[in-house]
């Protein structure tokens, strides 16, 4: 009888040897990564194993792995696996990944303000390209040998980001966007997959609660904050059930009843256990 789970990774910071043996010893029907990855090495070779023995490979991006270049760029390698901004099914089950964070110099939206009026930028190509045709210094195109405004329209492919972006420009490849959100808030699905956290999480953001009930998800699984909390007591003000994977954690989704256990404990699962919420919104803290 073939798997109905899912292994769902917390942020592995590098390290694969626990999630490729879990995975391998377990033959999931899938495994998605919630960000914060960094690859040193090319994402598709690290999943190959996986692949090769029909399990189905999925990541989100997370704020660590636009931080450099070349991890970028490793885990643009397996692009076709990327999850974030997609519902995919698996065995019936709707999954939709939505990887980055809500950063304040981007757009940081509060209980009342929806509609990305208060953002600095809509959309990654509008930061973008006004980056770009601000500081058109000849030696950001030297090695293509393109114009400003052909570096603009290669922004549609996201193999070429990390040849115009200068600095800390790439850093934004892993901000959520107005754009983004009002795409996925479009659609539907029954588990979301998401690096920043719900409101439950003393650091969490509001955004993600309204994203997942737009959705109409019926669980939200997210990383980034290397907790694995207890949000029982916050499901019925939300409107959804939560889970959080820790740091290098792993946890199992059952995709027949949506429950999910932990396979292995984050590294810091023990002694941040009590953390409490302190507020509503986020302060977009990251670790």
């Amino acid at each position: 009888m073939k798997s109905r789970s899912i292994l769902l990774f917390g942020d592995v910071h590098g390290r694969f040897d626990q999630a490729i043996h879990e995975a391998l010893a377990r033959r999931p029907a899938g495994v998605v990564f919630l960000g914060d990855i960094e690859p040193t090495r090319s994402m598709c070779e690290i999943l190959a194993p996986l692949k090769e023995e029909g399990i189905q490979t999925w990541w989100i991006r997370g704020n660590h792995d636009t931080e450099l270049v070349t991890t970028w760029l490793n885990l643009l390698t397996a692009l076709d696996e990327n999850l974030d901004q997609r519902v995919v099914e698996m065995k019936g089950i709707r999954l939709a990944g939505f990887g980055g964070v809500f950063r304040k110099t981007v757009w940081s939206p509060d209980l009342q303000q929806f509609d990305g009026k208060t953002a600095s930028f809509k959309s990654f190509k509008e930061f973008a390209t006004q980056r770009i045709l601000a500081t058109p210094n000849p030696a950001r195109f030297k090695e293509q040998g393109i114009t400003a405004e052909q570096a603009v329209a290669s922004l549609d492919d996201p193999l070429f980001h990390a040849n115009v972006l200068f600095g800390s420009e790439i850093l934004h490849l892993s901000s959520i966007f107005p754009e983004d959100f009002e795409r996925m808030a479009n659609l539907q699905t029954d588990v979301l997959i998401t690096h920043e956290a719900p409101s439950c999480h003393p650091y969490g953001h509001i955004g993600i609660d309204h994203l997942a009930r737009a959705m109409g998800a019926k669980l939200v699984v997210h990383g980034h904050h290397h907790d694995s909390l207890d949000y029982s007591a916050e499901q019925k003000r939300m409107g959804f059930a939560c889970v959080g994977v820790g740091f290098r954690g792993i946890a199992e989704l059952d995709l027949d009843s949506l429950e999910v256990r932990v396979v292995r404990q984050g590294e810091y699962d023990v002694e941040r256990a009590g953390r409490m919420r302190s507020s509503l919104m986020n302060t977009d803290d990251e670790l």
